[in-house]
């Protein structure tokens, strides 16, 4: 429900300038801005001089969803956008599927419903599996209000007749294609970097110059020859600027974006071989990072975007040259740019507010600025306030940033998306929950679906959950329950009775409230599969690998599942997991499926699979990795943190070292724990 709120001796950005003054929300509408304004059915809010702009926009975002959602997905990622300020992001296509059909768009649509926290809209591909080969339909996609344009992001549509097509159909349909320039033809096997001083002095493989402008100036002719309305996504070279600026002098429906990363590094920033410099395009040299700030400075780009491209570690951490492209950005992109070229005088204030609201808005015929009447949509930001980048405070799935242990100026203190107020200052992890199910599985194992704000608890499956049950029950629960499913609105949790703690959760019924708090440990990395998956659970290990089941095949892979339980008594979700994958059942005394352990099930079904995720007690996980390192094994099953006790739970590892199971994990791989024995 929105509230009246009344926000008093704010900086105001708006038509363009900063003023001061107070601003109206009334009905999730902003009623009125003006001075010394009154309400007396408002809450009254003191900015005491804070940053009041309308929450940003981004026009490239990739959110990994459908499909690669291992990497990131729609809750995470617009997560990380509105604790960014942004009130909308723009999808990209290169999802799996490809969002290059009707059907596609909908599983995007669906999930934004469900679990986004901005407004989401998408690129639709330009070719049909961005091949470059065919056009998709751009007229039967265009019917869906959610595709705002076309984008075959990541590559670049290399045949000029192609491309020539797609100009004169985006015309006819007076729509946008957005485009990520790269010519094939310039690109060397293993190119990694700028092609410059950082490439010769690591003996690296570069990129050059000519591979991104070559497509550049191609395009915008071609769009000057068809009068279509034509965007450069992530411009990195002088040559690049020029070619935008000469277009922009004969039409201003050509336009380009610059990223914060761009905007702030060049080749001599990046830190020793740290693969969170890795980008495409890379970090370019000095003139032409000076190019860049050039054409911001003086309206020639007038969009900052982040190209903000979450990846699992396992795919970054892997050499500058085989590591992933790409680095998150959603969430600290206003403070990097504010602290880095604002606070130094390099670029206005007002220029890098409007690359973030009024210039992406235009571009995108969106609505940008605040104005009275419009919904309430904005955030705000105390520039005075600095804080540090931690990886820990990070929404997003993903970590690849190369700002962690930054210290930047202009904390967000609340973000407004159509009226609806985030305070990002509220100290308390809490999320107050309502009990909307609970039934007994089997003898003592119970599951309970909490509903309310689910998101801000959750940011990766295969979890535990800490709930405060009680007030005098102190600090939390953390032992033994486990996150089984979950959506923005809804947390399902399967835990088993054994102590005081559970006793007193399995008295809760439906209305009952309780607090939960943030979530612990770290997911399973989904990108180890190629094509075959196979899940096994091991008593209380089961509940989160049913999440896990739904992410591998929504990430297109086929999924076989085992699970292992004492005896037909013990067992409970069979049937859910049965109608999602092929399912075996192993039971110690035979009552049920395979006699005996997972292992046993395992070979006795001859199963196949191209690697394994597993979670359950640690004689099954040491079984486990003995058999076959090629797997993930969870430790959340043999976790002993109850009420803030710890009881410091440690994996050994071959190299020597003892990890933290909580801090470190709960999964690790299995080819690099020590057994036991």
């Amino acid at each position: 429900m929105s509230t009246t709120i009344l926000f008093k001796n704010a900086r105001i950005f708006h038509e363009g300038r900063i003023e001061k003054g107070d601003l109206l929300i009334k009905d999730g509408l902003i009623a009125a801005i003006g001075a010394n304004l009154k309400d007396d059915t408002a809450k009254d809010v003191n900015l005491e001089g804070k940053l009041l702009v309308h929450n940003f926009i981004d026009m490239h975002t990739h959110l990994r969803d459908p499909g690669l959602t291992y990497k990131e997905d729609v809750n995470t990622g617009t997560m990380s956008a509105l604790y960014g300020g942004y009130g909308t992001v723009i999808a990209m296509a290169n999802t799996k599927p490809v969002m290059d059909n009707a059907d596609t768009v909908q599983v995007l649509r669906d999930k934004v419903k469900d679990e986004g926290h901005v407004h989401v809209y998408t690129y639709a591909a330009i070719t049909k599996g961005l091949k470059g080969e065919e056009l998709t339909d751009m007229e039967g996609l265009m019917k869906d209000d959610m595709v705002i344009g076309f984008s075959d992001d990541g590559v670049g549509v290399q045949d000029d007749d192609m491309m020539d097509e797609a100009m004169h159909m985006a015309h006819d349909l007076d729509t946008i294609l957005v485009c990520h320039c790269e010519d094939n033809d310039e690109l060397k096997p293993g190119g990694c970097v700028h092609d410059g001083i950082y490439a010769k002095e690591h003996n690296l493989v570069g990129i050059n110059n000519a591979s991104e402008y070559n497509e550049v100036r191609r395009d915008i002719k071609m769009a000057l020859r068809h009068d279509t309305r034509f965007h450069v996504c992530h411009i990195s070279t002088r040559e690049s600027v020029e070619a935008l600026r000469t277009g922009r002098s004969e039409s201003l429906k050509i336009s380009g974006e610059v990223t914060p990363h761009h905007l702030v590094f060049d080749e001599n920033d990046i830190v020793g071989e740290d693969e969170f410099y890795k980008m495409n395009p890379p970090l370019r040299s000095k003139e032409d990072h000076e190019a860049l700030i050039e054409g911001l400075k003086d309206g020639t780009i007038t969009a900052i975007s982040t190209d903000h491209a979450p990846h699992a570690t396992s795919e970054k951490r892997k050499g500058m040259t085989d590591a992933a492209f790409g680095i998150i950005g959603l969430q600290h992109a206003f403070p990097i740019i504010y602290t880095k070229l604002v606070r130094t005088g390099i670029v206005p204030l007002e220029t890098v507010l409007a690359a973030l609201t009024t210039g992406p808005a235009d571009i995108l015929r969106l609505e940008g600025d605040i104005r009275v009447g419009a919904k309430a949509n904005i955030c705000v930001f105390d520039l005075n306030d600095h804080y540090e980048i931690k990886e820990q405070d990070l929404k997003s799935k993903a970590i690849n940033t190369p700002f962690l242990g930054e210290r930047v100026y202009g904390r967000l203190m609340c973000n407004i998306v159509d009226g609806e107020l985030t305070d990002m200052l509220d100290a308390t992890p809490m999320s107050d929950m309502t009990v909307k199910s609970h039934q007994e599985l089997v003898p003592d194992v119970y599951e309970m679906v909490l509903e309310g704000d689910a998101a801000r608890a959750l940011s990766m499956p295969g979890q535990f959950i800490n709930l405060k049950l009680t007030s005098q029950m102190t600090p939390y629960l953390r032992r033994p329950m486990s996150v089984c499913d979950y959506d923005k609105h809804h947390i399902k949790l399967i835990y088993r009775k054994v102590g005081v703690g559970t006793a007193v959760m399995a008295a809760l019924k439906p209305g009952d409230k309780l607090n939960v708090l943030s979530g612990l440990g770290h997911g399973f990395d989904v990108a180890k599969t190629q094509k075959k998956a196979l899940v096994i659970g091991g008593g209380l290990g089961v509940p989160p690998m049913y999440r896990l089941t739904k992410d591998l095949l929504s990430a297109g892979l086929d999924v076989t599942v085992v699970l292992g339980f004492n005896s037909a008594d013990d067992v409970f979700y069979a049937r859910e997991f049965e109608a999602l994958a092929p399912t075996y059942l192993a039971t110690m005394d035979g009552s049920l499926g395979t006699k005996g352990t997972v292992l046993d099930a395992i070979k006795a079904n001859n199963v196949d699979y191209d690697y394994y995720y597993a979670c359950g007690p640690l004689p099954m996980l040491e079984a486990l990795a003995q058999f076959d390192e090629n797997g993930q094994l969870s430790y959340e099953a043999r976790m002993g943190c109850g009420f803030g006790a710890c009881m410091g739970c440690s994996q050994p590892m071959k190299d020597g070292s003892s990890k933290r199971v909580c801090l470190e994990g709960p999964v690790f791989d299995a080819s690099e724990v020590m057994i036991r024995g």
